[in-house]
């Protein structure tokens, strides 16, 4: 039997596709995506320091790295990266908080539907609608929360958490942003241990300005109002033990708006010009404006004993808002000397104790026990002014501002 071999003969094309074939599966290879890893986003939206995946409660969080990302440098701008979150400032004076709907009106002395935070400590909505700067988080906590966060709440609450001092390593930054409506931002930020894995200090401050609503008032003249706001914020980490560790937060904030309110309609006097929402133009004789002014500072200690964690939040609010609305905002008392605007002044002082007792590493079931303290003193001053027409030389009686007989409605 003979055995008969066949010669193997290489073309130059079967080693061109050989090659590339080599060539694609390497390729491919190389483009394959690394794994998914899906990042860990802790809250303390419950009093304790958990992920944000091991909570039943409904929590929507908008990290320091989205607001850098979506340049949302006002706390009106979140309610863009929230759904079922309203933030409106209708004037320079008031700002309302609607969540899932529900909100109260911030002139009928109720307490809010939703509460606002700043690293655990209750303020006031008016410290939370200013510039958004340097900030760790912002925590949405739908629904009641008056259990674990002291007020009612009935409505939910939104914790603002600042960026802390770094124990171990400096660390920080310098930004500009440029907008329309001229808008200029610019923050600063820098962070250094003093002892290292200790003691450390954080400093961080804002400037922001921009020609706030872009209403032309063609009665005052005012045809470039600015809205601009300067804040500064100091904060200090100290950690002497593992089981210790105390924080001190200060910020200031000074805050100038020019609001004067565009009107729409058409006149039947013919006095006034035919005005549309797109025009943006005021016709009172005086501008809006509002000015506020706070100082707030939050200390929080806390000790790890015998399998609990022992928390004080202690919190100080003091701030100043004056505001002044035009009400004859068609013009229609000519009459320099017959002022129509009011103005009010609020100043609010407030200092908050927080005491909680939580559990740790429990395998059955975990407990918090606390107590929450506030002392608040408000108060308003409020000043209106009406117009006067003579009856006599001897007398005057007071009059309603004339009413109009044309179509002028406040613009959107």
């Amino acid at each position: 039997m003979s055995k008969t071999s066949l010669p193997f003969r290489k073309s130059t094309l079967a080693t061109a596709v050989i090659s590339a074939l080599a060539s694609f599966q390497a390729a491919v290879a190389l483009a394959q995506p690394a794994p998914l890893v899906l990042e860990e986003i802790v809250v303390t939206a419950q009093k304790r320091t958990e992920s944000v995946q091991d909570i039943s409660a409904t929590v929507n969080v908008v990290t320091g790295a989205a607001i850098e990302k979506y340049a949302a440098f006002n706390f009106n701008d979140i309610d863009q990266q929230t759904a079922g979150l309203t933030l409106a400032s209708p004037n320079a004076r008031n700002s309302k908080i609607s969540m899932r709907g529900i909100g109260t009106d911030p002139e009928a002395g109720t307490p809010p539907a939703v509460d606002v935070y700043w690293n655990d400590m209750n303020v006031r909505p008016d410290v939370a609608f200013t510039q958004l700067y340097d900030l760790e988080r912002l925590e949405i906590l739908r629904g009641p929360q008056g259990t674990l966060q002291g007020r009612t709440s009935p409505a939910g609450a939104i914790n603002i958490i600042t960026k802390k001092p770094d124990v171990s390593e400096p660390e920080g930054y310098v930004s500009t942003t440029v907008s329309d409506h001229d808008g200029i931002n610019g923050q600063i930020a820098y962070g250094a241990p003093l002892i290292e894995d200790v003691l450390a200090i954080r400093v961080a401050a804002v400037y922001d300005t921009n020609n706030a609503a872009d209403v032309e008032n063609i009665t005052t003249g005012l045809d470039d109002p600015e809205a601009k706001a300067t804040s500064v914020r100091m904060s200090v980490a100290w950690e002497p033990t593992a089981t210790f560790s105390a924080g001190l937060v200060w910020q200031y904030m000074d805050r100038e708006i020019d609001d004067p309110k565009a009107i729409e309609g058409v006149d039947s006097l013919g006095e006034r010009p035919t005005l549309t929402e797109q025009d943006r133009i005021a016709l009172s004789k005086t501008n809006n404006f509002g000015e506020l002014e706070y100082d707030v500072v939050n200390l929080t200690l806390s000790w790890e004993v015998g399998g609990h964690e022992i928390t004080s939040v202690t919190g100080y609010n003091d701030s100043e808002k004056m505001a002044r609305t035009e009400n004859d905002r068609a013009h229609y008392v000519t009459n320099p000397e017959a002022q129509t605007w009011q103005r009010s002044v609020t100043e609010v002082e407030s200092i908050a104790q927080e005491i909680r007792i939580a559990s740790m590493d429990n395998d059955f079931w975990d407990y918090m026990v606390g107590l929450y303290y506030i002392d608040q003193e408000t108060s308003t001053s409020f000043l209106a002014n009406s117009t006067l027409r003579p009856t006599s030389p001897l007398s005057a009686s007071v009059t309603k501002i004339p009413q109009p007989m044309m179509a002028l409605s406040p613009a959107p």
